[in-house]
C-alpha cells in the first residue's frame, strides 16, 4: 500500500514539473523573441518628417530626403522642396548659406539634377570649379596613346617647347622613331612622359597625316592597372590637335581636400559631367592609400569601373553586416549607404547583401516612431533623416506602398488640398495619401489639359476626366513610370528600342533620364576602357584573362596583346563544343581550334543554343533540375508551376508577433498569411494566467485520470478511506487530514480525534474487480469484505462512535 502510494505521488509529480517546465520555455520564446518588420516604414517616416517641414531641414538632410522621395512627390510637393533647398544656398551656388562647403554643395547638386532642376546646376558646378588648383602627380606613369584607322600606317609631329619631333605609328601600333624629345621615351604602342614638373605642365600639339584619335592614359608605377584620362579626342588628317595633363583637386584650407575632391568627383560623373571628373581622378588615385578612413575605394568604383575597387570596399563588411570603416567618424548607416550608392557593394565579390539586409530589418537596428521606423546612430533629427535616406537610395527597394492608403479606404492623389480633400498620413507609391474619391479626380487637377487630341511630341495621352476630349498632359510635367509607362535609367545606363538602337531620354518631372524602352548598361569603347585592339585575324592574341568588355571586338587590356596565336586555354577562354554558343563573353578562333571560330572568352561561358525541354516563364518555378541556355534562363527537365509570388509584391506585409491583421490574409511565397490590411498591436496576452489555468486543468486532468484508471483506489478500512488515508465522510467526500468523520451540516463543531487502529501485517489480496465505494447507510454498519476482519469489540466501537456523530 505505502509503496503504491509513493510512486503514485512520484508520477503525479514529474507530471506537473513537466507541463510547468513545458509552459514556462513557451512563454519565455514568446516574450523574448526578436520582432523583424519588412521595410515598408521608412518611406512613410521620412515623408512625414520632410514634407511641408522642409524649411526646417538642414540643407544635406534636405537634399538627401529630396533624392530618396523624388518618386513619390507631386509636382508642387517637388516644387516646394527645390525652392527650400535653393532658399538655403548662396545664391544657388553652395550650401549652406553663410557656410559653404563642396560636400554639401555636391549633394545638393545631386538632389538637384535627381528633381529634374538641371538647368539650376549650372552655378553649383561654376563655384565648385573655381576651388579647384592644379596639382603635380609625379608617382605614376603617363603614356600618351595614339590610334590610327586599322591596317594603317601613319607620320605624326610632336610641337612642344619651341621644338618639333617626327614619328610613325606602323600597321600594328608601334611606335617608331628616334627622337621624340625631352619629355617623351618610345615604349612599343605609346609616347611615354618624363613626369618632371615641366613636362606635366607642358601644352603639346600633335598633327598626323591621317585621321587619328588620342589621349593620355596612366598607371601607378609597378602596377598594371590602367586609367584613361580624359574624353578620346579625335583630329582629322593635317589637323593640330592640343594634349596636357591638367589633374586638378579641390583646394582646401591647407592645400588639397581629399574628401572635398571625392564628392566633386562624385557629383560631377553622377549628373553625366566626366570630362570634370577625370581630371579630379589622378589625385584621388595616387593618394587613395593616405584617407582610408573616408573609404575612397566606393568612390573610386563609380569613377572608374574597376573591379578590385568594389572587391576590397565589399572586405570592409563586418560580422554584423554592415560597412565598418577603420578609423572613420561617420555613422555605419552613412559609410554603408554610400558604399551601396555607389554600387561598389552590389558589385563586390565577398560582400553578403542578405547579410546586411537581415540586420537593417531586425528590431535591434530600427529605431520606432509610432508604425514607422527609421536608422539613425545618434539622436539628431537630420542626421536620421540622411541616414535614412541615403540607405534607401543605396538599396534601391521596390517601395510598393500605395496599398497602405488604399488599404485604408483612402487614395494617392498628386495634389489632396488641390481636390478638397484632407491629407492621411499612409504610404503611397507616389503623391499623397488623400480622403477624396479618385474618379473626382480631373485632367487640370492632375496639370493637364483637355483637347480634342494630344497632337505634339512633347505631351502624352493620359486617362484621367474631361468634361470634353481627351487629357493631354507635358511630358515635363508627367511622372515617367506611372504616367509615361517608362522606366528612370541610371547613370551608367542608355535607352534602347526593341531592335536595340539607343533613342534618347525623356525629361520627365521626375528625371531626366526617363526612357520609354529598355535600360541597357552603357559599352564603353576599347580607349576608354584603356584598352587596345587585338585581333586574332591579324595574328595577334590576347594573353590571359585581360580581354575587354567593350562596345568594340577584341579590346585587349594594354601590355597583353601579343603577337602569334596562342591557344584557347592561354587566352583563359573555354572552348565550346559543337550546338553551344559563347553567353557573356566573345567566341575568337585559337591555336588549338583547328581553325574554327570555337574559344569563348572575355568570362563568358558556353551555353546550349536551344532549350530541348520545357522553358519556365518569369513567375514559374521548375520542380526538377533547370539550367540555362542560349533562348531562357530556366530551361527545365521537368514540369513549369506557377510559384508563389512574395507578400510584398503582392501589395501586402508580414504582421510581427504583437500584430493583427486588419483585414484578409492569403499564402504568399514568404509568409502563410500575408495581411493585406494594415498590422495593427493588439493588447499584450496575458501569459501568466493562461498558464496558471492551464496548469490547474492538468492537475485536475491527472487526478481524474489517476482515480479513473484505478492507479488511486478507494478501500475500506472500517471507514471509506482512499489510498491518501483520507476518510471518507458519510456522504462520501473527503474529511480532513488525520480527523474522523465530520457532519456536512454542522462544519463548525470540532471534530472527535480518535486513533484509527492499524490492520495487521498482512499480504494484499487483488479484488475480481475495481471495487467500488459505497455510501454507509444511516443506523447499520457497511457490508463489505474487508482484507483481514476487525474484531467484533473493535468494530462495535467503531460503529457505536459514527452513530453518537450522526445523531449530533
Amino acid at each position: 500500500m505505502e509503496k503504491r502510494l509513493h510512486k503514485n505521488l512520484f508520477v503525479f509529480l514529474i507530471t506537473i514539473i513537466i507541463f510547468i517546465i513545458l509552459f514556462s520555455v513557451i512563454a519565455s520564446v514568446f516574450s523574448s523573441a526578436l520582432e523583424y518588420n519588412q521595410v515598408r516604414k521608412p518611406y512613410s517616416w521620412i515623408k512625414s518628417k520632410c514634407i511641408k517641414n522642409w524649411q526646417n531641414l538642414r540643407a544635406d538632410a534636405l537634399a538627401s530626403c529630396l533624392i530618396a522621395l523624388k518618386d513619390e512627390l507631386t509636382a508642387r510637393q517637388l516644387n516646394d522642396s527645390v525652392t527650400k533647398l535653393l532658399a538655403k544656398s548662396n545664391n544657388g551656388e553652395c550650401w549652406p548659406s553663410g557656410n559653404c562647403n563642396v560636400i554639401d554643395s555636391s549633394l545638393a547638386k545631386i538632389a538637384l539634377y535627381e528633381a529634374g532642376y538641371t538647368e539650376k546646376m549650372e552655378n553649383v558646378t561654376n563655384w565648385t570649379l573655381e576651388r579647384e588648383k592644379p596639382v603635380t602627380i609625379k608617382d605614376m606613369d603617363w603614356y600618351l596613346q595614339i590610334i590610327q584607322n586599322p591596317n594603317s600606317k601613319i607620320l605624326c609631329s610632336l610641337d612642344y617647347a619651341n621644338n618639333n619631333y617626327e614619328f610613325s605609328i606602323n600597321d600594328s601600333g608601334y611606335v617608331l622613331g628616334s627622337n621624340p624629345g625631352s619629355c617623351f621615351a618610345i615604349d612599343k604602342y605609346w609616347l611615354k612622359l618624363n613626369p618632371t614638373d615641366a613636362c606635366l605642365k607642358e601644352n603639346y600639339n600633335l598633327t598626323c597625316n591621317d585621321s587619328i584619335k588620342t589621349n593620355f592614359m596612366f598607371k601607378k608605377t609597378n602596377q598594371q592597372v590602367w586609367y584613361v584620362f580624359g574624353n578620346l579626342k579625335i583630329a582629322e588628317p593635317t589637323e593640330t590637335i592640343t594634349l596636357n595633363i591638367s589633374s586638378y583637386c579641390i583646394n582646401g584650407a591647407s592645400g588639397c581636400d581629399y574628401e572635398s575632391t571625392l564628392w566633386a568627383a562624385f557629383a560631377f560623373s553622377y549628373v553625366g559631367d566626366e570630362e570634370n571628373a577625370k581630371k579630379l581622378s589622378p589625385y584621388l588615385i595616387a593618394e587613395e592609400k593616405n584617407y582610408p578612413n573616408l573609404m575612397p575605394k566606393a568612390f573610386l568604383y563609380y569613377l572608374t569601373g574597376i573591379g578590385d575597387y568594389a572587391n576590397e570596399t565589399g572586405k570592409l563588411q563586418s560580422t554584423d553586416g554592415f560597412i565598418q570603416v577603420p578609423g572613420s567618424t561617420k555613422c555605419k548607416y552613412y559609410n554603408t549607404a554610400l558604399a551601396l550608392w555607389t554600387e561598389s557593394l552590389q558589385n563586390a565579390e565577398s560582400f553578403n547583401m542578405t547579410k546586411l539586409e537581415t540586420k537593417l530589418l531586425s528590431v535591434n537596428e530600427q529605431k520606432k516612431e509610432g508604425s514607422y521606423f527609421y536608422w539613425g546612430c545618434s539622436s539628431s533629427l537630420d542626421d536620421s533623416i540622411k541616414e535614412t535616406s541615403l540607405l534607401l537610395v543605396g538599396l534601391g527597394i521596390n517601395k510598393q506602398t500605395a496599398d497602405e492608403c488604399s488599404s485604408n479606404g483612402y487614395s494617392c492623389v498628386d495634389n489632396c488640398t488641390g481636390v478638397g480633400g484632407t491629407s492621411q498620413q499612409y504610404a503611397c507609391s507616389s503623391g499623397e495619401c488623400c480622403d477624396v474619391d479618385p474618379n473626382a479626380y480631373g485632367c487640370e487637377e492632375k496639370y493637364g489639359t483637355c483637347k480634342s487630341s494630344c497632337f505634339s511630341n512633347n505631351e502624352t495621352k493620359q486617362g484621367y476626366n474631361c468634361e470634353t476630349g481627351i487629357c493631354c498632359k507635358l511630358n515635363s510635367q508627367s511622372l515617367c513610370t506611372s504616367e509615361l509607362d517608362g522606366k528612370i535609367c541610371s547613370q551608367n545606363q542608355e535607352c534602347t528600342n526593341t531592335l536595340g538602337t539607343i533613342i534618347p531620354f525623356i525629361v520627365s518631372s521626375d528625371s531626366p533620364r526617363c526612357c520609354q524602352g529598355a535600360c541597357t548598361t552603357k559599352q564603353q569603347t576599347c580607349v576608354e576602357l584603356g584598352g587596345v585592339i587585338c585581333d586574332p585575324n591579324s595574328g595577334s592574341s590576347c594573353q590571359g584573362a585581360n580581354t575587354l568588355p567593350s562596345s568594340e571586338l577584341y579590346c585587349c587590356r594594354i601590355g597583353f596583346c601579343v603577337q602569334g596565336q596562342l591557344t584557347c586555354s592561354q587566352k583563359a577562354g573555354v572552348r565550346c563544343q559543337s550546338g553551344e554558343e559563347c553567353k557573356d563573353g566573345t567566341m575568337v578562333d585559337a591555336s588549338d581550334t583547328n581553325g574554327m571560330t570555337t574559344c569563348c572568352t572575355t568570362g563568358g561561358r558556353c551555353l546550349q543554343s536551344t532549350c530541348s525541354d520545357s522553358i519556365c516563364n518569369e513567375g514559374e518555378s521548375c520542380d526538377g533540375s533547370n539550367y540555362e541556355t542560349m533562348d531562357t534562363l530556366v530551361c527545365c527537365d521537368g514540369s513549369c508551376t506557377v510559384e508563389l509570388q512574395s507578400c510584398l509584391d503582392l501589395g501586402g506585409q508580414e504582421c510581427i508577433n504583437n500584430m493583427v491583421c486588419s483585414q484578409s490574409t492569403i499564402p504568399s511565397e514568404d509568409n502563410a498569411k500575408c495581411c493585406l490590411g494594415t498590422c495593427k498591436e493588439k493588447g499584450k496576452f496575458p501569459w501568466a494566467v493562461v498558464i496558471i489555468i492551464l496548469i490547474i486543468i492538468i492537475i485536475a486532468g491527472v487526478i481524474y485520470w489517476l482515480v479513473k484508471s484505478g492507479k488511486i483506489k478507494l478501500k475500506g478500512k472500517g471507514k471509506e478511506e482512499d489510498d491518501f488515508g483520507f476518510p471518507s465522510d458519510a456522504a462520501g467526500g473527503m474529511a480532513s487530514f488525520g480527523a474522523g468523520a465530520i457532519s456536512p451540516s454542522k462544519p463548525s463543531l470540532k471534530p472527535v480525534v480518535r486513533p484509527m487502529p492499524m490492520p495487521t501485517k498482512q499480504a494484499p489480496q487483488a479484488p475480481a474487480k475495481t471495487m467500488q465505494a459505497k455510501p454507509l447507510p444511516t443506523q447499520k454498519a457497511p457490508e463489505k469484505k474487508p482484507v483481514k476482519k476487525k474484531p467484533a469489540s473493535e468494530l462495535d466501537e467503531n460503529l457505536a462512535e459514527l452513530e453518537k456523530l450522526g445523531g449530533e
